[in-house]
């Protein structure tokens, strides 16, 4: 059952809705000029808005379906995901932001601890930046941002109708999901406060720049820079981040409890290497006063194509090389345990949840985010509470 969001008023200074100031006005589909916006669009940031779906991934979203029906004991009492019921529950929630154009509907879902385990209790809202609606009148289209700044202003201003609600703890962005992290140059030092303490990246894009390096050699990388920069495609989540929290320290905001943990995978073929964070992102937070926590995983025997969309609990700390043979350590052995029990069992003194968002990726829609993000997460989660 979908049940609507409240979203309580309690604007900051200067609150400005980031996605009706980032909104394209024409939205004629007929324009050559647009087909060939969105075509670029789409292969980049949304190919999911290609019509008709790939066989790939329409078996995918039937699998999906069912394992999501297993988690919330819909299924035998005998499947194997009937215990994750047992310890959470799932319900969705559709978020209606403002916009020019219509209302966004963003589609959320919220997995919360029925019980404390050592008296912490988990509460993980997942997002996508697919399967989003827009309401005009009584039509219901689907979403279709035309930039950047429309894609991470919506999903700032959901973050932000949670962080009205709740107290948002952490954000975790994997993939081209981190094109959130670009929409932090709109926020001004007083609405500060909306991006949660700890934020997690997940093999996030450095920049739109690397992405097209990675998929087109020179000179062709040159010219679709260019036209990416153009169109208003342009995104750059390790730069943005960075000069966030750099504004915000000059401002005089305190900084000692903001963290950010990057999560690299060593084979990454899409974002690692000279594809990858640069360099001196470490260092460059650091000096913003952060604390920082840099962390590498592998997937020994697996082929380095499939490390980038490696489920959290398919990617191992413990294995210095790729070819090491050794056994995990218990608990912090893979990506997800060792989130649960360096990230998530961070629970503030006031608060009997740790909350965090979960903004996946362009191949990601709700359930995706639900079986590839979430449910290893809550794996680890029930496996931590049984080792304690």
């Amino acid at each position: 059952m979908s049940q609507s969001v409240a979203i309580e008023e309690n604007p900051p200074v200067d609150n400005v809705n980031l996605l009706e100031q980032a909104e394209v006005q024409d939205r004629s589909k007929y324009s050559l000029v647009h087909f060939f916006h969105r075509t670029v669009r789409n292969a980049f940031l949304l190919p999911l808005s290609r019509q008709p779906q790939p066989p790939f991934i329409r078996e995918s979203q039937e699998y999906a379906k069912q394992v999501l029906a297993g988690l919330k004991g819909e299924l035998s009492p005998d499947n194997p995901l009937s215990k994750i019921s047992q310890f959470f529950t799932f319900s969705d929630h559709p978020i209606t932001i403002p916009s020019k154009h219509g209302g966004v509907t963003f589609h959320t879902r919220i997995i919360e601890s029925k019980h404390a385990v050592n008296g912490k209790k988990l509460r993980l809202i997942l997002l996508s930046l697919n399967g989003n609606e827009v309401v005009q009148g009584s039509r219901t289209l689907s979403w279709d941002p035309l930039h950047v700044n429309e894609i991470s202003g919506g999903i700032l201003e959901v973050l932000k109708a949670y962080q009205g609600r709740f107290n948002v703890d952490s954000l975790m962005c994997f993939s081209l999901g981190g094109v959130t992290l670009d929409g932090l140059k709109k926020l001004s030092n007083e609405e500060s406060n909306w991006l949660p303490k700890t934020v997690i990246w997940n093999r996030v894009l450095p920049s739109m720049e690397k992405a097209v390096n990675q998929k087109f050699y020179f000179p062709l990388n040159l010219v679709f820079n260019q036209v990416i920069g153009l169109l208003g495609l342009d995104a750059s989540p390790e730069k943005e981040l960075t000069h966030f929290f750099s504004r915000i320290q000059s401002s005089g905001a305190p900084m000692k409890d903001r963290k950010v943990v990057v999560i690299h995978a060593r084979h990454d073929t899409y974002f690692s290497g000279s594809n990858g964070p640069s360099p001196q992102f470490e260092q460059n937070l650091a000096q913003t006063g952060v604390s920082t926590s840099f962390q590498e995983f592998s997937a020994p025997f697996l082929k380095k194509e499939a490390h980038h969309a490696m489920p959290l609990n398919l990617l191992s700390k413990d294995f210095p090389h790729p070819y090491t043979l050794s056994l995990p350590k218990a608990k912090t052995g893979n990506l997800a345990e060792w989130l649960t029990e360096k990230v998530f069992k961070d629970v503030p003194k006031t608060e009997a949840f740790h909350t965090s968002v979960i903004v996946g990726g362009s191949l990601d829609w709700l359930d995706s985010v639900t079986v590839l993000h979430a449910l290893p997460l809550l794996s680890a989660y029930i496996q931590n509470a049984e080792v304690d």
